[in-house]
């Protein structure tokens, strides 16, 4: 048997920001720079020896910025990813 297969949507948020340098815990917000999902998985190779992660590519919206809009887009894109999770998560 395989490893599970996951997606990983990236919204952008506090996960995704990049501070001015590795030590930066307070004001990385400030850089306005963002990984996408491939950006982050990349950073993570641990993450192919516990899963068959796919990243499903949806924005960077800081997380003070994510609207019931923008919730609602991205549960259409797992949606769209995954048609067994079912079509509730968008209606």
């Amino acid at each position: 048997m395989g490893l599970p297969k996951v997606a990983f949507i990236g919204t952008g948020g506090t996960i995704s920001s990049l501070g001015a340098d590795s030590l930066d815990l307070i004001h990385y917000g400030d850089q306005k720079s963002m990984l996408t999902a491939d950006q982050i998985l990349a950073r993570v190779p641990e993450a192919a020896a516990v899963a068959d992660v796919v990243p499903v590519p949806f924005g960077t919206v800081p997380s003070p910025d994510m609207a019931f809009q923008q919730w609602r887009s991205s549960a259409s894109a797992a949606t769209a990813w995954s048609p067994s999770i079912g079509t509730s998560l968008a209606s």
